[in-house]
This record gives structure tokens, C-alpha cells and sequence, in this order.
């Protein structure tokens, strides 16, 4: 009952993802081989002994505990390293690597198998506060809870984008749970309001809208990065000088948030 597109899809992503990270850096080639290897097994793992994705959901209060735990790892005095001002690597000897993502994947899996069981209660909606229609509380408050959690933590770490995009998870999977839409304007709501106070609470935040808006005039600071990415799309044009050619290494941090760049 495998989706067969899945397994090739994730070959041709990290097919193309490895040639072009060869292409910028021999070390963090080396890197991406390590871990290839080490997906590939995980994923045969996988297939081993999850024969039914419905069997996960009696684990799903271990994913959360794991999640948890994940998340809040970077914080751990002597292991936990900052890079570009978001505390969100660990460092154990010469393996470096973002617990974090390993903690949006056990999350989702606990909020899907939480749901899964919890989905008929949830959409009942038998209490009402004015106009609103909402569950009960000992229904909600659980991944409510999970949720809140994992979102002040990365917030704590300065990981605001995987902040807001866990967000964006956590109301969709309610809205397909549910089929209410409610959901999807609270969601939305709240994700305004919480940009804005990201906007005004956060340095760092102020300091990207306003290179977005207009790298231009932070040519010489922080907006060469972003302008250097303008030239490179404007030097490749739509389909790009060719996998492998070009010049990607002008672009000062290509290698990490610029790999569409390069």
C-alpha cells in the first residue's frame, strides 16, 4: 500500500542536492555521502518493521517525549553550538547535525496519531464561548500543549522560520483532521500575530525584512548576500547555466540557505 512515487522522488532530490553541494564544497560532499548511507538504512529500517503507518499511532506519546527531548537538546550546555545567531546544532565529537529536524518529524507523528484517535471528539465542538464553538478542553489541551511547547522552545533558540512553519504544520493537520475552517482562520490569525511579535521583540527579525525589502542599499553589509543571489539568477536566467557550471562561490554562504542560487 506504499506510495511508489516517494522512494524515487527522495533519489532524484538527493541526487541533484549532492551534485550540487560536490560542486561547492569536497568536505561537505563527504558530509552528504555519510549521510546518504545513513538514510538509506533508516529508510530500510523503516519499511522493516512499520508495516502499517497506522501501527505508529500506539507510540505516539514516546514521539512526543522524543520530540521533546530533540528539540531541546541545542540548549544543552557543551553540546548545543549557534550558528548565525539560532542556537539549533549539536556538536558530539565530529558529528554536527540540526535535532530538530529528527524532532518535526516525531511531532507530526505524535499530533497525527493523536488526532487520528481524538479527531470525532475534537470536531464535535460541544462547548461554546460567544460566538465560538469549541471542544472540550480535556480533548484539546494535550497537543495544544505539545504544540506551544515545541513553538516556545524554538523560539528560544531562534529558530523562528521552523517556528512558524511547525505552526503552519500543526493547523493544517487540525483543519484535515477536523474539516473545520475555523481552524485554518485561527491558525491564521495567530500566525499574524505572532510574525508581528517576532517583528518587534527580535533584532534579527527587523534586520531581515528590511535586507528583503532592500538588499540594494546594504550592498557593502548585510544584504550582499541576497544581492549576490540577484546577480547569480540574473547571470543563469530561468533554466540556469547548467548543473555543475556557473559560479556559485560568489555567493558567500551558498552552501547553506542558497543551494536554489547556486
Amino acid at each position: 500500500g506504499a506510495d511508489g512515487t516517494l522512494l524515487p522522488l527522495a533519489v532524484l532530490l538527493n541526487g541533484i542536492g549532492y551534485v550540487v553541494i560536490a560542486r561547492l564544497s569536497d568536505r561537505l560532499a563527504a558530509l552528504q555521502t555519510t549521510w546518504t548511507f545513513i538514510a538509506v538504512i533508516a529508510f530500510v529500517l523503516t519499511l522493516s518493521f512499520v508495516q502499517r503507518p497506522s501501527d505508529l499511532a500506539r507510540y505516539k506519546w514516546t514521539f512526543l517525549f522524543i520530540g521533546a527531548g530533540l528539540l531541546m537538546l541545542p540548549l544543552v550546555p557543551g553540546i548545543g553550538t549557534s550558528v548565525g545567531g539560532a542556537r539549533i546544532w549539536v556538536s558530539i565529537g565530529p558529528i554536527n547535525f540540526q535535532p530538530g529536524e529528527f524532532a518535526k518529524l516525531a511531532l507530526a507523528l505524535f499530533f497525527a496519531g493523536y488526532l487520528a484517535d481524538n479527531r470525532e471528539l475534537i470536531a464535535a465542538s460541544t462547548r461554546r464561548i460567544g460566538p465560538l464553538h469549541i471542544p472540550e478542553m480535556r480533548f484539546l489541551l494535550p497537543i495544544t500543549f505539545a504544540w506551544g511547547f515545541a513553538v516556545a522552545v524554538m523560539v528560544a533558540e531562534k529558530d523562528l522560520g521552523s517556528a512558524l512553519l511547525f505552526f503552519t504544520l500543526f493547523t493544517v493537520m487540525m483543519w484535515v483532521a477536523t474539516e473545520r475552517v475555523i481552524y485554518l482562520i485561527i491558525g491564521f490569525v495567530l500566525f499574524a500575530a505572532a510574525a508581528f511579535t517576532a517583528y518587534q521583540l527580535f533584532e534579527v527579525v527587523q534586520t531581515r525584512v528590511s535586507v528583503w525589502l532592500d538588499p540594494w542599499s546594504q550592498y557593502e553589509g548585510k544584504g550582499y548576500q541576497i544581492a549576490q543571489a540577484m546577480f547569480a539568477f540574473a547571470n543563469g536566467g530561468t533554466g540556469g547555466t547548467g548543473l555543475g557550471l556557473g559560479s556559485p562561490t560568489k555567493i558567500p554562504a551558498a552552501k547553506t540557505d542558497y543551494i536554489f542560487a547556486a
